[in-house]
Order: structure tokens, then sequence, then C-alpha cells
């Protein structure tokens, strides 16, 4: 039961930050904050994704100057929390719309009773959040262990979500992202915006659909991840900005203040996975499309700009290259600059998608595509694309030449996934963008969704049907059996040994070091220098890498 209450004062004071963050921003454009709506919804659907941005914000820049478990930290988020008190309003109560929002919350709390801790998370994310918490930005972090340098701000958030050593808690972040989906699904459905309504629909008959697929379907629609894993997370982040995007480039006149939260929401997409970036193409356009002015262009851009700044400042400190591991980015003047490391783990990353067991020999030819690739993910390609077929059905309308484009667009989505990550679960992002853009003809028209108008009694069960399948039934299992228990998702002990006249540590056996900052399996040796109060990792073989290069066609992993 206290894992509950934990749960929902995280939550409370994710939405409380987002509060704050609202009531500055539209100070910042001049707006009154009674009646005032984004993107034509509620602010407070919002809020869960603001705290999460500004969480993950203060953090990153915090982490300049010293680690995030200190009491200025802690001031700093209680100063923004008391700012909601400057404005207090209070709407109308509408018991419907918080009885739903509830409930969202509650079905992703019970997925918590089944939940546990990802590899990824043992192998380097719950030690980056470590360093994170602890100790100022350490210059060349990445020399301890080559994953490290994608420091994704989802490490920044969730260094804020631990409580002692019971890492269930590090769930909250990504269950947010989740309840803030289905508020804005839900909140789409009850919108008078009939672009909204179509969006909704389409994407819980796709949930609805995959949910009951080969090898029990969801395939291309959205699953929880185990703690400390983000890739679905990441995928429900992008659709939303997606989503927004399309409703402002749709848009005749946007509002400066929609615009700025759409380039926030891109930004926030991009800081916590590369891909989110490519948001900002569409993005740029429509800035130029709507001629703002040198007044209105500062206010949009201004905090962007500052913060994207700091941002690839942050990755120099840590890689040497502006995006890791994109080897042009790199500056091979700076001292703990690894030459090649970056072109070995780019090929790491498009390589192991392909073929996990034998990443490096799947780089030169598409062999790999007949065998292993096609038979492991056959069933959800399939899936997928008959999902597709049948939601593309339901809400048909005449193609047009700019159906086309759409097409187009779709295409090229899923050959970006193909050729750069081609594995399941990076597909959340890509799969749902293709929905969304290969039915925009159809949300765009005039057409009207009849079976909205129908009956209401078949539309929100499709809703709550989609919230419900989400989460895994073995976590409902769990609850029902044991609802007031208390999770503790612990770390794992392990032996290490010296590395004799070196710095730190390295695992016995394999290469995880679990819960061990100065662990790293890496082969090569370290020395860790300092300049005033920060550390710069140096290695002692500036080489490594590049012999890992030369030798890479006898490397079948990292």
């Amino acid at each position: 039961m206290i894992n509950i209450f934990v749960f929902t004062l995280q939550t409370l004071i994710t939405y409380l930050i987002g509060r704050s963050v609202y009531i500055m921003t539209a100070r910042i454009f001049k707006q009154k904050l009674s009646d005032l709506k984004i993107l034509r919804i509620e602010p407070n659907n919002f809020y869960l994704l603001f705290g999460l941005f500004a969480i993950g914000n203060i953090s990153f820049i915090f982490n300049f100057f010293g680690g995030i478990n200190q009491i200025a930290f802690y001031i700093i988020l209680i100063f923004i929390i008391i700012y909601n008190f400057k404005q207090l309003n209070f709407p109308s109560f509408n018991f419907q719309n918080m009885f739903v929002k509830l409930s969202i919350f509650g079905v992703f709390i019970i997925s918590t009773y089944n939940a546990g801790l990802s590899k990824d998370s043992d192998t380097y994310h719950l030690n980056n959040q470590l360093f994170i918490r602890d100790e100022s930005i350490i210059f060349g972090l990445s020399n301890l262990h080559h994953r490290y340098g994608f420091s994704s701000l989802w490490e920044y958030i969730g260094a804020n979500y631990w409580i002692h050593d019971n890492f269930v808690f590090l769930q909250t972040p990504s269950l947010l992202i989740f309840v803030s989906f289905y508020i804005f699904l839900y909140s789409f459905l009850i919108s008078k915006d009939m672009k909204y309504k179509k969006i909704s629909l389409i994407i819980l008959f796709f949930g609805l659909i995959d949910n009951f697929g080969f090898q029990g379907g969801r395939n291309g629609f959205v699953g929880i991840d185990e703690i400390g894993a983000f890739d679905n997370t990441f995928g429900l982040l992008f659709i939303i900005s997606l989503i927004f995007l399309i409703n402002l480039l749709i848009d005749d006149s946007p509002s400066n203040l929609d615009i700025f939260v759409v380039g926030l929401l891109i930004l926030f997409s991009g800081q916590v996975r590369y891909l989110g970036f490519l948001l900002t193409i569409p993005y740029l356009l429509l800035i130029f499309k709507n001629k703002l002015n040198n007044s209105d262009f500062r206010k949009i851009f201004s905090i962007g700009f500052l913060l994207s700044a700091l941002w690839f400042l942050k990755n120099l400190i840590i890689s040497s290259c502006l995006i890791y591991p994109i080897n042009i980015t790199c500056l091979s003047s700076l001292k703990w600059h690894q030459e090649s490391q970056a072109i070995v783990v780019n090929k790491s990353i498009r390589g192991h998608p392909r073929h996990p067991n034998d990443i490096f020999s799947s780089l030169n030819d598409f062999k790999w595509v007949s065998d292993p690739w096609l038979p492991n993910n056959s069933d959800y390609l399939l899936n997928f694309i008959f999902s597709l077929l049948i939601v593309k059905l339901i809400f048909f309308v005449k193609p047009s030449k700019k159906s086309i484009k759409y097409y187009i667009f779709s295409f090229t989505f899923f050959v970006i996934w193909f050729v750069l990550t081609p594995a399941y679960r990076y597909a959340t992002p890509i799969f749902l963008s293709i929905l969304i853009l290969i039915n925009l003809d159809y949300i765009k028209s005039d057409k009207r969704p009849l079976i909205f108008f129908k009956s209401k009694f078949l539309v929100y069960p499709l809703f709550v049907i989609c919230l419900i399948l989400t989460v895994r039934v073995d976590s409902y299992k769990t609850f029902i059996s044991n609802p007031f228990n208390s999770i503790n998702i612990a770390p794992t002990t392990i032996e290490y040994v010296s590395r004799n006249n070196f710095y730190g540590l390295k695992p016995k056996d394999g290469k995880v070091c679990f819960l061990k900052k100065d662990c790293f399996p890496d082969e090569y040796e370290v020395t860790v220098d300092r300049f005033l109060n920060y550390k710069i990792i140096i290695p002692e073989n500036p080489n490594y890498w590049n012999e890992f290069l030369l030798n890479i066609e006898n490397k079948k992993s990292i």
C-alpha cells in the first residue's frame, strides 16, 4: 500500500511543477489563465509532461555544478512548486473527467505489481543515474562505459524518482507518459475538434485490432517497458509531439503559445532520444510559414536555444561528441576523446537489431534480412500491416494527390526504421507515425466518423478496452492476489575484481556492473584527472577503439 502512496505523491509533485511551468509560460506570452486553452484542449492535460520536462532540464543544468542530491537542488524544486500559489483558480468540477483520469492513473499503477528491472538498467542506466545524483558532470564519462555517452534526458529525470534502493519508483516517469497519452486520447474523444476525434478513434481502433493479433498481438501498439527502459515511453512522447505538430500545420493561424508548446514537446522528445529531433524539420517550416516578428520569435525560441546549447555542451563534455555516436560531430582535440569509439558504437547500434548474436557481420550486406531477421520479426510485421489495412478500410476516404504525399512520408518513416534500427523495441514511434500519416487524408477531410455519432456506448468501451489491455494480464493477477503488497525491486549484487594499478573495478564474470560507480566492464584501462571539482576520465590506450575497428570482422559484440 505504501507504494501506491509514493507513486501518488510523486505524480502530484510532478503535476504541480508542470502547472508552475504552465503559469510562467502563460505570463511570458501575456495570456490570461482563465479559459485559456493549449492547442484547443485543457492546459491541465499537459501538466505532467511539463513537469517531467522541467525536472529533467533543471537536473541536467544543475549537474554542471554538482550532483542533484543536495539541498540547493531541492530548494529550487520547492520554490517552483510554491509558485503555484501565485495563481490559484478553481475551474468548475467535472466528475466524469476526474473519474476517467483517476481510473487511467489507477490502471497504470497496477502495472507495477509485476514489474521487473530491465537488463539495460543493470548494465548502465542505474550507474549513470548514480553519477547524476552524486557528482558534478564528468568529462569523458563515456570512457567508463560507451553507453554513458547516450546521456538521454530520461537518465536525468529518472535520477529524481529513486526512493533509497527500491527501483520500482523509477517506473513513475514512464507511467506518467502513458497516463498523459491516454488522457490526451480521452480529451480528443470529448473534444469539439473533429480532427482530434478522428485521431483518437484511429489510434484506439488500431490498438484494439493489434491487441488481438498474431502471437498475442500488440506488435505495433504500445506496451509498458521494464523498469528503467524507455523505448515505448519515447514512442508515446514522439507520437504526442507529432499529433500536435500536425495540428499546428493544419491550423491556419496557430497562436504563439501553441507554437511554443509544440516546440517544447519536440525538444523534450529529442532530448530523450535523438530521433525526436527529426520533427524539427517540419516545425521550422511551420515557423517560416507563419513569418513571426522578432519579438514573437525571441519568445518562442530563446528558451529552446539556451537549453539546446547547454544540452550539446553537456554532450561534448561527456562523450566529446555533439551528437553521440555520430563521429562527424566529435571533436578529436578534446583530451578525453577516444578515436573510433563513436564509429564502433554507431555500428553496434545498427547491427544489433539485424543480427543480435553477431552484430557486426550484418553491416556489409543484406543477408541478415532472410536470416535471422525476417523469421524473428515476421509475426509482428504481418500483424502491423494487417491492423493498418483494417484501420485504413474503416476510415477510408477517396485518395487525392495529397494522399500520395502522405503515403510517401509513411514509407520514408518505415525506411528510416528498417535501415537504422529494425527492431520491435524501436518500432512504436515509427509504426504509430505511419498509422497517423497514412490516415492523414481522412483526418483532414470533412468526412465524419459515423460510429462516433451513432453510439457513444461503442466509443467509450473501445477506449476502456485499449487502456486495460495496455497493462499485462499478469499484473492484474498479481494485484488481485495481493493488492496491498509493497513491491520492492532491489539491485543485484555481484563480485568485483580490482584493476591492479589502474582506476576502478570490473565484474568478475560478465559485463554487467549493476550499482557500482567505479566499475566498468571494458577491457581497456583509464586514469582519473581533476580540474577544479571536476573529474576527467582519460583512456590509457587511446588506440583501443582504433584497434577494435580494424579487427571488427572478428568481433561479435562490443
